[in-house]
């Protein structure tokens, strides 16, 4: 729970708890949603997978660090993420790169780097760098 204060629309100032999910299970939840065992292939969702490392206020090596301590925690959903990882993100022409570039409409030239970078956060997700 996160206390989130402001005000309201007629001005008033609030403060409210809200629910937020941690990065790891995050990152478990996006990579199911694209190529889990029921995946979507939504190129948002693929996309979600690289702003969720490389945004992670943490940063990334603690957003990575996240996700892997997800098979300590016996989360269930953390080898359909692995599948994910190893089938559609380990090269900038598979599924997941190549359906993130497509959700942010990229040039070629960015298009590629996006790509070359959802690969390595995949990399080192699966401690394969």
């Amino acid at each position: 729970m996160v206390t989130v204060n402001g005000r309201d629309f007629y001005g008033t100032e609030k403060q409210m708890e809200v629910p937020v999910c941690g990065i790891g299970p995050l990152l478990v939840l996006k990579l199911n949603a694209f190529g889990g065992r029921v995946g979507r292939r939504h190129p948002k969702d693929a996309y979600d997978v690289l702003l969720c490392v490389t945004s992670y206020s943490g940063g990334a090596a603690k957003a990575i660090e996240a996700f892997k301590a997800e098979a300590d925690f016996e989360n269930p959903g953390h080898a359909y993420a692995v599948d994910a990882l190893k089938n559609d993100f380990m090269d900038i022409e598979a599924d997941g790169p190549t359906r993130a570039a497509d959700f942010l409409r990229a040039y070629p030239e960015h298009s590629r780097r996006l790509r070359e970078e959802l690969v390595t956060a995949a990399t080192f997700m699966l401690d394969e760098a």
